[in-house]
């Protein structure tokens, strides 16, 4: 009966929290961000997506390679990825023969959302908040998992905690229900192995042969790129190879064992991103510019990580992006530990805000303090593993959006209205279970410690 009754506590809990993320992403409930900054997120980006419905509406599902992007054919005093929206809800005409193609990704996540539309349900604007709203919902579902993964490794006041500190990033927030984005693809890797090996470890499921994981990490990873392209890319991998690091120390696996499972999930990732490539560079080949020609792709691709990575200046001529290729790896790191993390808003003001560098150095004292209570308090000597297992993934896990920062060093000198989400990829995740973790067991433990003192008072009073 008791195990019935914390089943469905865990049940309440993962629908509350799917319930609250899909509130928050779809309409900033707890105000995480100030409302201004929430409505024109990404707008740009997500236009690449309306302009792909607008494209697919006028000449077909799979016209002009069914990739995104845009008709440049706005107004003087309009902004050109603006006019994607009003083309599409108020059905103006345009140029068709204007539409510039974004290659750098398959535009999955749009055709998608054009398939759906081909269905008269709605009018274009209406359908323009329906899957916005689907999105939250999918991007609340899968974050939901990794709560309930904490609930059940941790205990439910660790993922309560975790859940409300979600609920007030900003960051995670803006991201939640944006089109082009589709914040779920990025953590769907790293859930789907850490999923995988909760079960193995509570053995519900047999041991996970390597063919398998291969086959599992192969598919994760390639749903990701088929959906989002190479878009945070390294950030994801190592995101995605936490679990089993989280799990071998939990469980003390033999060192060799477990680089054989991390060597493995390196395999599935590499081949799916490898067909990704492939399937890109063919569809790049279809457009009448490439003449049948995959090497098109692959040259396309090739220019593409050079202008985002680390690329010689001279090769370009746009100015900001010789300026973030001369950008130094220190200058750029230095952007993303200085903006705000946390923030209070009323309506278009900011009441304080708490920066990423600050909020690391919260993580340090509370690690420092959950790395004590492992070691001295009896009352969690059963969980002593299971807290260093998350000391070391959280602080190891850090590498995950430094590797974006380093390697992809141009795309983040200038994107710094947005690459603050790779923070989450799970390095602020884990810090905020760490966090949840230090206040439960203080609370436990006074409570225990009250408990016992009132026992006390209790057994002196019947003896008098």
């Amino acid at each position: 009966m008791k195990g019935f009754f914390i089943k469905q506590k865990n049940l309440l809990f993962v629908l509350s929290a799917w319930l609250l993320l899909t509130m928050n992403f779809t309409s900033n409930t707890f105000k995480s961000k100030s409302t201004d900054a929430f409505n024109k997120f990404e707008r740009f980006s997500e236009a690449l997506v309306v302009g792909r419905l607008v494209i697919a509406e006028r000449e077909g599902l799979f016209s002009r390679g069914g990739f995104t992007g845009m008709i440049n054919d706005a107004p003087a005093g309009i902004e050109q990825f603006e006019y994607q929206y009003d083309i599409y809800t108020k059905a103006l005409n345009a140029d068709l023969n204007k539409f510039w193609i974004y290659k750098t990704q398959t535009g999955t996540q749009a055709l998608f959302f054009a398939a759906l539309a081909k269905s008269d349900f709605a009018n274009n604007s209406r359908k323009l908040v329906i899957f916005r709203f689907l999105t939250a919902m999918l991007s609340a579902f899968v974050l939901s998992i990794f709560l309930f993964w904490i609930s059940k490794t941790f205990n439910l006041y660790v993922a309560v905690g975790t859940l409300v500190l979600i609920l007030f990033s900003g960051w995670v927030t803006v991201f939640g229900r944006n089109l082009w984005w589709q914040l779920w693809s990025f953590y769907t890797p790293f859930v789907v192995i850490l999923m995988l090996f909760y079960r193995e470890h509570t053995k519900k499921i047999a041991p996970i042969s390597m063919i398998k994981l291969f086959i599992i990490s192969f598919l994760a990873v390639l749903l990701k790129t088929i959906v989002t392209g190479m878009e945070y890319i390294t950030t994801v991998l190592i995101m995605f190879a936490i679990p089993a690091i989280f799990y071998a120390i939990k469980d003390s696996q033999n060192l060799k064992f477990a680089l054989k499972r991390l060597s493995t999930l390196s395999v599935g990732a590499v081949v799916a991103i490898f067909i990704f490539f492939v399937i890109l560079s063919v569809q790049i080949s279809t457009l009448p510019e490439s003449e049948g020609k995959i090497s098109a792709g692959y040259e396309h691709i090739k220019k593409s990580f050079t202008k985002r990575a680390h690329g010689s200046s001279s090769e370009f001529s746009h100015e900001l992006i010789k300026k973030s290729l001369d950008a130094t790896t220190f200058e750029v790191v230095k952007k993303y530990l200085k903006n705000r993390a946390f923030a209070a808003t009323k309506g278009y003001r900011t009441i304080f805000k708490i920066s990423f560098s600050q909020l690391m150095t919260i993580f340090a004292v509370f690690s420092l303090i959950l790395a004590t209570m492992a070691s001295f308090l009896k009352n969690i000597a059963d969980k002593k593993r299971t807290l260093y297992a998350l000391l070391l993934t959280t602080w190891l896990s850090i590498s995950a959006p430094l590797s974006w920062f380093v390697i992809f060093k141009g795309h983040s000198y200038i994107h710094t209205h947005m690459n603050f989400i790779v923070w989450y990829m799970p390095f602020a995740f884990f810090g905020f279970i760490v966090i949840s973790s230090v206040f439960t067991i203080a609370v436990t433990e006074a409570y225990e410690a009250i408990k016992l003192k009132m026992n006390l008072k209790q057994k002196i009073t019947n003896k008098q």
